[in-house]
């Protein structure tokens, strides 16, 4: 049987406890998932250390977290590596273009 209860009123205890993937997300990547309460991550914090609380995740959840991280933390730093590394090959393309046809007339 579940037990709901409001937030506020809630101290960790014996028992197990569900998190919505939305808290997970805040808990593992806190910088990119600033929207969650505080008071989500605390209380997450301190079942974490109690001893007879058990927190539960089950596969799928696990696998959509994972996916979520994946995609909204480190694709966005991959493709802000790749979208600078081919803007300065450009650049450096376009230097060696420019020094070449320069001495061809030469300015160099």
């Amino acid at each position: 049987m579940y037990n709901i209860r409001k937030l506020n009123f809630h101290n960790p205890r014996e028992a197990k406890y569900i998190f919505d993937s939305n808290i997970w997300l805040s808990v593992i990547a806190p910088d990119n998932y600033k929207d969650i309460n505080k008071r989500y991550i605390s209380l997450f914090e301190e079942i974490a250390s109690h001893d007879s609380a058990k927190i539960i995740l089950c596969s799928v959840q696990a696998s959509e977290i994972f996916n979520r991280v994946l995609r909204d933390v480190y694709m966005k730093k991959y493709a802000i590596m790749v979208f600078l590394i081919s803007d300065i090959s450009i650049m450096i393309f376009y230097f060696i273009m420019v020094t070449r046809n320069m001495k061809k007339c030469g300015v160099i």
